[in-house]
């Protein structure tokens, strides 16, 4: 059963930009020191968090807490302010211009930020252009928070959401709210699965063509997987129904019907066919065996000049040596040499002192040979 953690993240032990994933040190409010690890892009030390999670036992670091989810707030102590604003969050404002700033506007810092971030001048030391880069980066870590939090609330993990915002970056929502099936084409490990999940969550139907046309890709994407390069239509209509499960829908066939042509027009998917019976596959498919196939032909129409006996050819490649397999020959004899003499010369002294047997006489030649 998943418990939750509340607390102010002290500092961090790894971090990564490429997924989000993060270990750091969570203070709770019992003044506990944790160590949490999890997909958390977008916090930083100073951050007062809410987390849900499962403990762990890691076999090197001991108990830990598995954070699957996370709520941030904003830090509202002197301490968690300097923590937060020193961080690096915010680009222009470093652990001395944090002092400075909460020293100076005390609890009210972020308000100042956030609503009337030209006072800042009335510090000394900062000036307009320190104060573009903080009105900027305050902009966009809003942003990334109000993202985050959005994909969490439809239930997406950290890890996913981290994928997400690395990949969308600002436009997470929209295109997430637009056609979260596009996630399975163009984000590593968001499968087709993953994306129908997400797309419920944000409100798509089951009959939807953009779940109906994604979920025939799938099907196709799968066959070629197992082997086939093509998938007869009606075979691909039963797959894709089974797999949408909308079996129960009257108008299921209509609807997969809809989205193949749509699919069709979109040069989305290929069409042959080949004694009366239809086939269909992808684009990438098509073209490389089209490719392939007339590449053949030209070959059969185009035979070459050259009169070339393929059996003299052969026999003169396994025959003709050149200088350096020459050496190479020479060289592999001399050692062969040397070895077998010193072998005899063993044997020799050996024989007469203890019994030696075929097989030890064998091994301790093959060892001289290596």
């Amino acid at each position: 059963m998943q418990e939750q953690l509340t607390g102010i993240i002290d500092h961090f032990v790894f971090t990564s930009e490429a997924n989000g994933f993060s270990v750091f040190v969570l203070i709770t409010n019992a003044q506990k020191k944790i160590t949490v690890r999890g997909y958390i892009p977008g916090i930083t030390a100073g951050q007062q968090v809410t987390l849900s999670g499962l403990w762990d036992m890691h076999p090197k670091f001991g108990k830990q807490f598995n954070a699957e989810q996370c709520t941030t707030q904003i830090p509202t102590s002197i301490l968690g302010l300097k923590k937060y604003l020193g961080s690096g969050l915010i680009k222009g404002i470093g652990p001395v211009y944090a002092e400075k700033m909460v020293n100076y506007f005390g609890e009210s810092i972020l308000t100042i930020v956030d609503e009337d971030p030209w006072r800042l001048k009335e510090i000394h030391g900062i000036g307009e252009q320190r104060i573009n880069k903080i009105i900027t980066a305050w902009k966009d870590q809003k942003e990334i928070s109000h993202i985050m939090m959005f994909l969490q609330e439809k239930k997406i993990s950290p890890a996913y959401a981290a994928k997400i915002y690395k990949k969308y970056g600002n436009e997470s929502i929209a295109k997430v709210t637009q056609n979260p099936y596009r996630l399975a084409d163009e984000i590593w490990g968001i499968g087709f699965k993953m994306a129908d999940i997400i797309a419920q969550q944000v409100g798509f139907e089951k009959q939807s063509q953009k779940r109906i046309a994604s979920g025939i890709l799938f099907a196709i994407s799968q066959a070629t997987s197992n082997g086939h390069l093509y998938v007869e239509v009606e075979e691909l209509k039963k797959q894709a129904a089974t797999l949408l499960a909308l079996e129960s829908y009257e108008n299921h066939h209509t609807l997969i019907k809809q989205a193949l042509h749509i699919l069709y027009e979109q040069d989305k998917i290929k069409l042959i066919s080949h004694h009366d019976a239809h086939f269909i596959t992808l684009p990438q498919h098509y073209y490389t065996e089209k490719g392939i196939a007339n590449l053949l032909k030209k070959i059969v129409e185009c035979p070459s000049s050259l009169n070339i006996d393929v059996n003299t050819l052969y026999q003169e490649l396994r025959t003709a040596k050149n200088e350096i397999e020459l050496n190479g020959a020479r060289k592999a004899n001399l050692r062969d040499g040397v070895s077998v003499t010193k072998f005899i010369y063993w044997l020799k002294n050996t024989i007469n002192v203890k019994e030696i047997d075929e097989i030890k006489a064998a091994e301790y030649l093959y060892n001289m040979r290596k």
